[in-house]
């Protein structure tokens, strides 16, 4: 991850970073683990506690100097942030009983999944943008074919409505037609 520099602070995930070197390095066993490679359950749990608790390190010191906080918990850190908006739209939609509740905190939980060793980020990275493409095509055919509807019901409503107008002209004409037969039987 690259370093980000904000008012003078330097945010390197050295701990993160720190941590994977080590693991780089370290002996671990591989086991078949539902007709898979997998590394032993006990070690995989012991890695993912590792880089969670890197992670959080790295995370506190780059948002503790602003002022967010950042909370170990038993399920991974989670930070919060206060949104003045939603805090704003809570007091107007709660009682004050129910406000000691609710504060317009937004929580986010880190937590990590140890994937088996078949994963390739790679590959999952190439699978979900092309994913992402097809959703967008499909997306995008979607809404020509809306247009398309949309033009096709605006051309029939058109047809219709000129339709209806000769049909008008042509009941207004006989109508005259009549009338004048009709004038011209009384004179």
């Amino acid at each position: 991850m690259p370093t980000k520099k904000r008012k003078g602070r330097n945010y390197s995930m050295k701990h993160l970073i720190s941590k994977l070197k080590e693991l780089e390095e370290r002996e671990l066993d591989v086991v078949v683990s539902r007709g898979v490679l997998s590394l032993h359950q006990t070690q995989r749990n012991q890695m993912k506690a590792e880089i969670i608790e890197a992670l959080y390190e790295d995370i506190k010191e780059a948002v503790e100097p602003e002022g967010y906080g950042i909370f170990k918990t038993q399920s991974g850190p989670i930070l919060d942030f206060l949104n003045r908006g939603v805090e704003k739209k809570i007091m107007g939609m709660l009682s004050k009983e129910e406000l000691e509740m609710y504060t317009g905190l937004i929580s986010i939980q880190f937590d990590a999944i140890m994937k088996n060793l078949d994963t390739n980020g790679a590959y999952e990275e190439n699978y979900y943008l092309q994913d992402l493409e097809l959703k967008r095509i499909k997306a995008e055919e979607k809404e020509k074919a809306k247009k398309l509807k949309i033009q096709q019901n605006a051309e029939w409503r058109a047809e219709n409505a000129r339709k209806r107008e000769e049909e008008m002209a042509y009941i207004l004409a006989r109508k005259q037609e009549i009338a004048s037969e009709k004038a011209k039987k009384v004179d």
